[in-house]
């Protein structure tokens, strides 16, 4: 599957996957996300901009997209299992949710290459932040 995308400063991006090798990914980046404890979306952006040469802008549209329908199953299954704190959730609910129209609306203002480099520094501020945590324990 091939796609063509146009940013808003004219750059044009040529892009594609094979579905069987995205499955593949999906499921390798799920079974990680789930063993590691770590967002799904930031081990899957990295990888679509990388292996599938996705413009960033796309990348982290299809994850939130991703992000958003696995968080139904999984709402679904700790709500039937009595996991959710409802008052704590009351109060996380509107911060998610202007924080991700913030988000969104900043996506939509910044170039590819500054979305690209604020994921680099937040994957490796993360990065530093666990392998300090597991030394200091």
């Amino acid at each position: 599957i091939t796609r063509t995308f146009e940013g808003k400063d004219k750059t044009k991006w040529v892009y594609g996957y094979h579905p069987a090798t995205a499955i593949i990914l999906a499921f390798v980046v799920g079974l990680f996300s789930g063993l590691f404890g770590v967002g799904g979306g930031s081990l899957m952006v990295p990888a679509m901009i990388m292996l599938f040469a996705f413009p960033p802008h796309v990348a982290v549209a299809t994850s939130m997209l991703m992000v958003f329908l696995s968080s139904i199953i999984s709402s679904i299954t700790h709500i039937s299992l009595g996991n959710v704190d409802w008052l704590l959730a009351l109060f996380l609910v509107p911060g998610a949710w202007i924080g991700a129209k913030l988000g969104s609306f900043i996506n939509c203002k910044v170039k590819s290459k500054t979305v690209v480099s604020l994921l680099r520094i937040i994957l490796l501020v993360v990065g530093i932040r666990m392998v300090y945590e597991s030394i200091v324990g």
